[in-house]
Parts: structure tokens; sequence; C-alpha cells
């Protein structure tokens, strides 16, 4: 457990420096539309890059394998934790319970980013492809209205 904390520790350092990194980069270079890697890479391109690769990391993160582990009744049975069907290994997905990127206000910077990836694992749950489909649609929903009413992260803050 003290070795999970420490990566979590390391990887919101790690973000919290993208962040001064790539703030302090837009204003040193606001002549250019390629401020990151040498000037190969957009904004879009570099927090596309940094998003990904915490992703990846994320994959790692043991709540989430105690979580599946927690949801297993049987060899290859998974119950999910929203209908209670019971499923195989590869109908269960371990979803986060508050979405990683707010549907409503979208990406509010990399510290809460990577404070909602990396959740204890009270944080996930275990559930079938039918019902993470139907929670993903519904959040998909959401943050297309928050779009339509015109509302983005920069004016609610």
């Amino acid at each position: 457990m003290l070795k999970t904390r420490n990566v979590a520790v390391e990887v919101l350092n790690a973000a919290r420096l993208v962040n001064m990194l790539s703030t302090s980069y837009l204003l040193m270079s606001t002549s250019t539309d390629k401020p990151y890697c040498n000037g190969q890479w957009t904004e879009a391109r570099f927090k596309g890059f940094v998003v990904s690769a915490l992703r990846r990391a994320s994959s790692r993160w043991a709540p989430k394998y105690t979580c599946k582990k927690n949801a297993r009744t049987g060899r290859n049975q998974y119950v999910c934790a929203s209908c209670k069907a019971v499923v195989g290994n590869k109908d269960i997905k371990i979803d986060h319970i508050q979405p990683v990127v707010d549907p409503a206000l979208g990406f509010q910077g990399y510290d809460q980013f990577v404070k909602r990836l990396f959740v204890e694992l009270d944080g996930y749950q275990a559930i079938c492809v039918p019902c993470h489909q139907l929670k993903t649609n519904q959040e998909k929903e959401l943050r297309n209205e928050s779009k339509r009413k015109g509302l983005s992260p920069k004016e609610l803050f």
C-alpha cells in the first residue's frame, strides 16, 4: 500500500510539473503555434501525450485490480455492481464511479485529472459491458448538453 501511495505522490508531482511547464511555455512562446517538443507539437498534442501516459500508468494502479478481485465470485465469474449480473472476464469493466473528466465541466487541469484518475478502492466499481456503455452514453449526453448550452470550463470559473 505504501508503494502505491508513493507512486501516486510521484504521479501527482509530475502532473503539477507538467502543469507549470505548460503554463510557462504558453507565456514564453505566444508567437508560435507549436510551443512543445522543439516546436513539433501543439498544445493539444502535448496534452494528449500527457493524458495518454497518465491513463497508461493508471492501468497498473493496485486499487483497480483489488476492485476486480472483490467482484470475482468464481473462476471467470464477476458480479456487476450495477445490475448484479454474473459475467465473464471479457465482459467486466473496472469503472471510475466519478468520471475522470467531469462531463459538465470538461478538463480542469492536470492536478484535478490525476486526483480523479488515481482514486482508491472506493472510487471504482466493477460493471458489465452493457452497464458501462449505458453509463458512458449518459456522460456523453451530459457533456454534449453542456456544450450545446455554451458552457465551457473557462466560462464557469
